[in-house]
């Protein structure tokens, strides 16, 4: 027997083949009559042909997602569930990797274009609208995950970096730490900036001075975040670390591990991104918390809500909060003193 058709299914189920394409393509039917096609769908083992249907309505039912890297927990952890909220949308994601280069960037974004998705989700790399000039006319809905770029209109879906940042480093300055180290990306990256405008407004707010040698950057990669905060500790001048992002919070552990230091008698720790790996760790870190799971639910409805509006874009910023989730990686001096 050959491979079915839509004539197949509308034959055996009694139907028009109207009826039958209203249904493949997400309509709504009586009751009975969409028993009737899912019952000879089923015995016919009739399959969608996308490629031809895409043809007529203009539409993939594909999804492009673009990150940084592939390689980072966070970004991985969040793609996965982006494509199971896809999936039960009907559609199927597309995943490239910029490797944090511009011009890769850029050239992906003409691919997912040239393949026609009907949309596409991604964590820029740079930080100025003008580095997206080409989106203006690529006609197809365009959401940033993570990070948000002044000027650009697109939709938006972020956390509340700075908000959150303040009330973790308002806890360590609670508990009596005054010289807190931290470790941030790059200067021109989003959630850098702001995670470290979280930092000084902390001291800010309780008018206590900070020191502006106690702010590190460093690339968002675990070996390089590594070898600078074990050079920190080394230098004995902190009493704690605010890792604010997963690759530095890696690295603090991993210099940790090396110098023989305990935790949090020698050093204390705050960290950002509340993966696998730190729940194993004792004693529990004090961490940062993103809402993985809401984040994948706001991208993966409203890159579906700006398909279907099918031209004219009502883009949004969805700007999400955090939570910090209190662990046992943070001294009280006010009652135990003491620096490393």
């Amino acid at each position: 027997m050959g491979k079915a058709t839509i004539k197949d299914v509308a034959e055996l189920s009694g139907l028009a083949i109207g009826t039958v394409s209203k249904y493949l393509n997400g309509g709504r039917l009586k009751k009975d009559n969409r028993a009737r096609v899912e019952e000879a769908i089923e015995k016919l083992g009739y399959q969608v042909d996308e490629y031809a249907r895409g043809l007529i309505t203009h539409k993939t039912k594909t999804v492009g997602i673009l990150l940084p890297e592939l390689d980072n927990a966070f970004y991985g952890k969040i793609v996965s569930k982006i494509e199971e909220n896809l999936s039960r949308c009907g559609y199927v994601a597309v995943v490239r990797d910029s490797r944090r280069d511009h011009e890769s960037e850029l050239k992906s974004i003409r691919w997912f274009a040239s393949r026609r998705v009907d949309g596409i989700i991604m964590v820029p790399c740079c930080n100025r609208a003008e580095d997206y000039a080409l989106l203006h006319n690529i006609g197809i809905p365009i959401l940033f995950l993570d990070m948000y770029v002044e000027g650009l209109d697109v939709e938006f879906v972020i956390v509340d970096n700075c908000t959150i940042a303040k009330k973790g480093v308002s806890y360590l300055l609670d508990r009596g730490h005054r010289e807190i180290a931290v470790v941030c990306a790059p200067e021109g990256v989003y959630t850098a900036d702001r995670r470290l405008e979280g930092y000084r407004q902390a001291f800010a707010e309780k008018g206590i001075s900070f020191r502006e040698e106690n702010i590190y950057r460093v690339e968002e990669d675990v070996d390089k975040a590594y070898r600078l905060i074990r050079d920190i500790f080394r230098k004995k001048g902190c009493t704690a670390l605010f890792a604010s992002n997963l690759p530095s919070l890696y690295g603090a552990l991993f210099a940790v591990n090396e110098l023989k230091l305990n935790i949090p008698r020698d050093i204390s720790l705050l960290g950002f991104d509340d993966m696998m790996f730190t729940k194993i760790v004792r004693p529990k870190p004090t961490i940062i918390d993103q809402p993985i799971d809401k984040i994948a639910e706001v991208a993966g409805r409203r890159i579906v809500q700006l398909i279907g509006q099918s031209g004219k874009y009502e883009y949004g910023m969805n700007c999400l909060e955090c939570s910090l989730n209190l662990g046992e990686s943070v001294s009280d001096l006010r009652t135990e003193g003491g620096m490393l």
